[in-house]
C-alpha cells in the first residue's frame, strides 16, 4: 500500500511538472519578459529624412518612457520622450557622413524584448 501511494504521489508530481513546463514555455517568446513596452528600430525610409534616420515602433503592450536612440560608435543620442502602444517617432539627428555602417541601440524603461532594439545600417 505504501509503494502505491508513492507512486501515485510521483506520479502527480511528474504530471504538475509537465503541466507548468508547457504552460511557461508558451507563455512568450524567447528574450521576453512579459507585457509591456517593446521597441523596434527599423531605417526610416521616409522623404524628407536622411539616409541614417531610424524609426522608432513600441510594439508592447505598455507605454515605453524615456525612449532613447544610441549610437556608440561616435557616443550619440537621442531621447524621444514617451512612445503608446503602437506609436513611431524617427531619430535623424545622426550625422552619417563619417561612416558607411552605423550601429544603433533603443532603450527603454520596462522593456520587454531586447531582440529587436539593435540596427545595423550599410549606407
Amino acid at each position: 500500500m505504501r509503494n502505491l501511494r508513492r507512486t501515485a504521489v510521483a506520479g502527480a508530481m511528474i504530471t504538475g511538472l509537465m503541466t507548468a513546463g508547457t504552460a511557461m514555455a508558451s507563455a512568450a517568446p524567447f528574450g521576453s519578459l512579459g507585457d509591456g513596452p517593446d521597441l523596434a528600430i527599423t531605417q526610416a525610409n521616409t522623404e524628407g529624412v536622411n539616409a541614417c534616420a531610424v524609426r522608432v515602433t513600441n510594439e508592447g503592450g505598455g507605454t515605453a518612457t524615456g525612449v532613447t536612440v544610441h549610437t556608440p560608435l561616435v557616443y550619440e543620442s537621442t531621447n524621444l520622450g514617451t512612445l503608446a502602444p503602437g506609436e513611431s517617432k524617427i531619430a535623424q539627428y545622426f550625422d552619417c557622413g563619417f561612416s558607411d555602417r552605423i550601429f544603433y541601440f533603443a532603450t527603454t524603461a520596462g522593456e520587454t524584448n531586447w531582440a529587436d532594439n539593435f540596427l545595423y545600417l550599410e549606407l
